[in-house]
């Protein structure tokens, strides 16, 4: 799995030239805690006006869409920075909520499958997510499984 979104694919979703953005390629680490930062603070202030991070939404979007294995590797990256049941909750409700709906991602089950068992924390955030008119359908019955499997994490505040 990828570690950076190339550089052409940010500007093409921001509608800017690349020379317009910094050097190299974007890190997921780094959408990972920008995206994180919108979703907390977004979420803290109900805000009337746009927040600077929104842009990392509209990328993660298109990640989703157009590249899942990049928006699976921004979750996981995400996960592994929360340190707040609250922002669990974002999470599960938002980004991982809007990738596990999406028609790519049961070709990604193995994947998802490997990476609950290597991270019970992303285990635990599958079981706070809802299926879209899809529940019954052996996808959504191994995401419900692997959920139901996982303990709460004991290292989140909150």
């Amino acid at each position: 799995m990828s570690s950076v979104i190339p550089r052409t694919l940010v500007a093409t979703v921001l509608g800017v030239a690349p020379e317009a953005l910094p050097p190299g390629d974007l890190p997921v680490g780094r959408l990972a805690a920008r995206l994180l930062t919108f979703l907390s603070e977004s979420f803290a202030s109900e805000g009337a006006s746009p927040h600077p991070e929104a842009w990392t939404f509209a990328l993660y979007g298109t990640l989703v869409s157009d590249h899942p294995e990049l928006a699976l590797a921004t979750l996981l990256e995400m996960t592994a920075q929360i340190t707040r049941f609250e922002e669990a909750e974002l999470i599960a409700s938002g980004p991982l909520d809007e990738f596990l709906n999406a028609g790519s991602a049961p070709a990604l089950l193995p994947r998802i499958e490997a990476a609950a068992q290597a991270s019970p924390r992303f285990a635990f955030l599958l079981s706070g997510v809802s299926p879209e008119g899809s529940a019954g359908t052996p996808f959504w019955k191994a995401i419900r499984a692997l959920g139901a499997a996982a303990p709460e994490p004991d290292d989140l505040e909150g």
